[in-house]
């Protein structure tokens, strides 16, 4: 069996910082507000495109919520759809 160490060394406020992000981003489920941070949206913006079916989302107790893996799989189908659309483009010489 092999040992690695691994050091790290942050300020307080680095540390803070860090595990802020951890709380944000690690959890499964997401609020609207939480969400609509994550995909850099307004929250009315976020709850139009969840009511139409835009993108995943799912409501408990009448208030939407959002998981991060299905929020993730749909930003890259639409990129990848982006992407599909500017190959189709008639190029023009």
């Amino acid at each position: 069996m092999q040992t690695v160490r691994f050091e790290v060394r942050l300020t307080t406020q680095q540390l803070h910082d860090l595990l802020q992000w951890l709380a944000r981003n690690l959890h499964p489920v997401m609020t609207l507000r939480e969400a609509a941070h994550y995909l850099r949206l307004r929250p009315s913006e976020l709850q139009t495109l969840a009511e139409n079916g835009t993108l995943p989302a799912f409501k408990v107790d009448g208030r939407w919520r959002f998981l991060k893996t299905a929020l993730d799989e749909w930003m890259l189908a639409q990129r990848a759809t982006e992407l599909k659309v500017k190959e189709e483009e008639p190029h023009v010489a």
